[in-house]
């Protein structure tokens, strides 16, 4: 993939598949009934499994960035 970016342009990097969600579903008996609840979480990956994305520069100053941020 590097090879396909243009050496003169600037690049960023966006980082891709840091967190891996999961849902699981729970049942819960009351004077109702049954009734099925869903968990849901997250836990981070390690570094090393996430995934480097170039990002090619908007064309903004920097000092437009950081004061939208």
């Amino acid at each position: 993939m590097a090879a396909a970016l243009n050496p003169e342009d600037n690049y960023g990097i966006s980082w891709y598949g840091g967190h891996r969600t999961w849902v699981k579903r729970v049942l819960e008996v009351g004077p109702g009934g049954k009734r099925y609840r869903r968990l849901r979480g997250a836990t981070e990956k390690p570094h090393e499994q996430w995934i480097a994305v170039p990002v090619i520069d908007s064309g903004l100053p920097r000092e437009v960035v950081e004061v939208a941020r």
